[in-house]
């Protein structure tokens, strides 16, 4: 092609050689392949000579081809909506998927049995409770009758409706074969036909399965597994055409699709610009395996449900990761991923979020921090340092919590807003906080600011430094420092309390604190509560300053955890303590 086109399929699409031909290559302009089902892609897909885009959807993906598309960007997506993605190499699995609920079709003189041999709940073929004999006269065998089943009339059809388009990788059928019981007159199916539909009405063309059915000699329960990879479906019909006049099944289970793609195939794809997994419409996303591409720097991962990775650890390695999951990021249990720049959003959900090493919110794939807008917690840990660059917000009753753990240099940088709306918000370094003149700011929640989280266990304490303005409206401040050092250099304004915790020196440059009104305070009007390690416990003081420097400028004050007072430059000569004014 020498403009770039598009490919549309119905059923099954191969990308590969034909008549001497190979692959798809557009010298400019995108290339789109569409596909219902599968797609495999054996040879090359390359714009990279104009940068156009390749976008790919497909029930699956098989790619041992390479996709170039230069500075252009490459997306690959489920072709129907609500279909889960599991990352991982081929051999996962996606697990075992069970139907809502599932209907007879009875045909012809084809009938389900009654009596023991009924399904007088609906659910016997899946409730996973499976024969314990050979008997056809075990409650859990569903039978089904046919006088005569080489006339020409109908077999016996199954409906299994999950509720959602799925993709699956096999169909599992446990049957009866017998010689020896009712005369011969119990077999293993003939074959199967197994359809697939988004609507219930339509279906596609019927994929047969027939070797996969024993009928030697003897009696047994056995299984026959088919394998319908690269199909999905929100229902499956199984059409099962018997051999002789009772056909007897224990169970009918379904393994979802696994590895909608390997890490193998991501590092197929090349591009300076992104890569693009899923859409608004993607069901939910988990993983196999750690993935890492090879050949891209930037990861857009999409979709309408919720993203998890339980027990891989990291789930993602790569340089710049971008996350927008409508139902949150790590729901089941913490998301661990190897990322240097990060920015995600999700609607309902947590968002809660963990990295070995350092870490930057930053902007992606035009994706700007974390944002949480549902009531969803927002929760990073790192094992190195968090660079806050781009704003983290939780909305509704979120509570904001960033922590590092670790060596030396596990600091904490809030250079960019910090909010929450009701809920908490916690700041926890096992180092330094270090913040620039980015806004921290909450409604009515507990802000914390802590230093030497680890209590020293990383080999170094840690200060506190804010540039920062702080917001606190009726929230309150907790300030939390083992042994160093404190200082805020930004406004802060509210009606809560301040809270100090251990015996770190705080020092407030600020010449003015904001009040609840629109005029001005001085510190000693906010509440000021102090808890340390002695047994002086909590006392509540109310900050004095020297009556003979009323008038005088209001510069810089010290906490002094000894005396449980403050001091200040200019009235070096006296220490004040609480509820004590000086020249009384």
């Amino acid at each position: 092609m020498t403009t770039g086109n598009g490919v549309s399929n119905t059923g099954v699409l191969t990308i590969g050689e034909v008549s001497g031909l190979t692959g798809l290559v557009a010298t400019a302009g995108d290339i789109n392949i569409a596909s219902d089902q599968a797609i495999t892609i054996d040879e090359a897909v390359d714009t990279s000579a104009g940068n156009g885009n390749v976008t790919i959807t497909a029930a699956d993906v098989d790619l041992s081809g390479t996709i170039d598309a230069g500075s252009g960007s490459i997306t690959v997506a489920p072709s129907q909506a609500g279909t889960a993605i599991v990352f991982g190499e081929g051999s996962v699995s996606g697990g075992l998927v069970v139907p809502n609920s599932y209907v007879y079709e009875e045909s012809g003189d084809s009938t389900v049995g009654g009596g023991v041999n009924g399904d007088a709940s609906g659910s016997e073929l899946t409730d996973g409770n499976l024969v314990a004999t050979t008997s056809f006269n075990d409650a859990n065998f569903v039978g089904f009758h046919d006088p005569a089943p080489d006339n020409g009339l109908g077999q016996p059809k199954v409906n299994f409706d999950f509720g959602t388009v799925t993709s699956f990788e096999s169909i599992a059928i446990r049957y009866l074969h017998s010689t020896t019981q009712a005369a011969g007159t119990i077999s293993a199916p003939e074959s199967a036909f197994v359809s697939f539909s988004d609507d219930g009405t339509t279906f596609s063309t019927p994929i047969q399965f027939t070797t996969e059915f024993d009928s030697s000699a003897g009696d047994a329960v056995r299984t026959a597994t088919l394998d319908v990879s690269g199909n999905s479906g929100w229902f499956v019909r199984v059409d099962v055409k018997q051999s002789g006049p009772w056909t007897f099944l224990d169970e009918v289970s379904f393994q979802a699709a696994g590895g909608f793609l390997s890490d193998a195939e991501l590092d197929q794809l090349t591009t300076t610009n992104r890569v693009i997994v899923g859409s608004a419409t993607s069901g939910d996303i988990s993983f196999g395996s750690t993935i890492s591409p090879a050949n891209a720097d930037t990861l857009e991962i999409i979709t309408g449900g919720s993203v998890n990775a339980a027990g891989v650890s990291p789930a993602i390695s790569v340089t710049n990761l971008a996350i927008t999951a409508a139902q949150g990021i790590g729901t089941t249990s913490v998301f661990n991923l190897d990322a240097d720049n990060l920015a995600a959003s999700v609607g309902s959900g947590d968002l809660r979020i963990a990295d070995p090493a350092n870490i930057v919110i930053s902007t992606v794939a035009g994706l700007s921090g974390l944002t949480s807008t549902g009531s969803g917690d927002v929760s990073v840990a790192a094992g190195g340092s968090i660079v806050v660059s781009q704003p983290v917000q939780a909305a509704g009753s979120g509570s904001v919590l960033l922590t590092t753990s670790g060596l030396t240099g596990s600091n904490i940088s809030p250079n960019a807003s910090i909010t929450t709306d009701t809920g908490n918000l916690t700041i926890a370094a096992a180092n330094n906080v270090v913040g620039n003149v980015s806004t921290i700011t909450t409604s009515s929640g507990i802000v914390t600011f802590r230093a030497d989280a680890d209590s020293g266990s990383s080999g170094s304490s840690g200060s506190i430094q804010m540039l920062n303005p702080i917001s606190l409206g009726s929230g309150s401040l907790v300030i939390d420092t083992p042994n160093d050092s404190t200082t805020f250099s930004g406004p802060v304004s509210g009606t809560g309390g301040i809270t100090r915790i251990g015996a770190g020196v705080i020092t407030w440059p600020a010449i003015y604190f904001s009040s609840r009104t629109t005029t001005s305070t001085r510190l000693e009007q906010f509440p000021w509560q102090e808890t340390s390690t002695t047994e002086r416990g909590h006392e509540r003081q109310s900050l004095q300053r020297c009556r003979q420097h009323r008038r005088r400028p209001f510069r810089n004050r010290r906490i002094d955890p000894g005396g449980g007072g403050i001091a200040r430059p200019d009235c070096g000569q006296h220490v004040f303590r609480p509820d004590q004014r000086h020249g009384r």
